[in-house]
């Protein structure tokens, strides 16, 4: 059975589907909204009721039906789909998010694919010969035990926060444009933020003023790391927080090459990140 947050963004999205629906809570989502305390479920039910109003303001047709899809509709393993809206002969798909902290995890890649779709360059060109080497001996280390995913991660952040700051150098209006296709911070998103009494927070949404501006060349562009959250990289425009990319480990089985996960996180609100560089 899922843990908690699992319950949690299942609920989420079947309360979101019955609201849109205009029915009660049906049997599904009964049975994950009984696994919930008293205020996660305060929590999934306002969510859940923001969502859909999102949602049915975005859509420029009445809905008729919606549908919690999930894993089913996926062709593509990289698509994140979980509700589907039907209406007047057109269809919407949304990817529901929902959480309680300053940042949501909006998208999950590779170190391969970072170096691939935003600095343009396959990493075994991108590195030097002397960080592939060091590249290689951290995923043999890694794969025998020998250190942590964030050991791992930790040591990829300094290299790649580096050559994101070259490829600003060298053409910032490039690298603002790739991130923003990598991010995927678009209209068929919904990510909201509802603390964990209950007290709805926003959505993240490229309409937010600091991403206006981020797209349109605009502000100040910071990119670095800290000595208190080592596995991450930053960004800001103009002291604001944007987003972060985190970077540790991860090994799927004996059959897989060891290889560094990375996952975007966009920040919520106008809070500085606390910049503490160390480049």
């Amino acid at each position: 059975m899922p843990h908690s947050p699992e319950f949690i963004g299942k609920a989420h999205e079947k309360l979101t589907r019955d609201i849109l629906n205009r029915e009660d809570p049906q049997e599904d989502t009964k049975e994950m909204l009984n696994e919930l305390s008293e205020d996660e479920m305060a929590r999934v039910e306002i969510g859940a009721e923001k969502t859909a109003q999102f949602i049915e303001e975005k859509v420029d047709f009445q809905i008729s039906k919606a549908e919690e899809v999930g894993d089913k509709f996926k062709p593509d393993p990289e698509e994140d789909v979980d509700i589907v809206v039907r209406g007047d002969n057109s269809e919407r798909a949304f990817s529901l998010k929902m959480t309680s902290s300053s940042t949501m995890n909006v998208r999950n890649t590779l170190a391969s694919k970072i170096s691939e779709n935003i600095l343009e360059e396959e990493i075994s060109d991108l590195l030097t010969v002397k960080e592939m080497k060091r590249y290689e001996k951290l995923t043999q280390d890694f794969a025998r035990g020998k250190i942590s995913g964030s050991d791992m991660g930790s040591e990829m952040t300094e290299i790649f926060c580096k050559y994101f700051n070259e490829k600003k150098g060298e053409n910032e209006e490039e690298l603002r444009r790739n991130l923003l296709k990598e991010i995927r911070i678009d209209s068929d998103m919904v990510a909201c933020k509802v603390t964990p009494k209950g007290k709805f927070k926003g959505f993240v949404s490229p309409e937010r003023e600091a991403f206006k501006k981020f797209k349109n060349m605009k502000g100040s562009l910071e990119i670095f790391t800290k000595e208190s959250n080592n596995t991450s990289i930053f960004f800001e425009l103009g002291g604001e927080s944007l987003f972060r990319i985190d970077m540790y480990g991860q090994s799927n089985g004996s059959t897989r090459k060891p290889r560094v996960k990375c996952v975007y996180r966009v920040a919520f609100g106008k809070e500085s990140s606390g910049k503490q560089a160390t480049l």
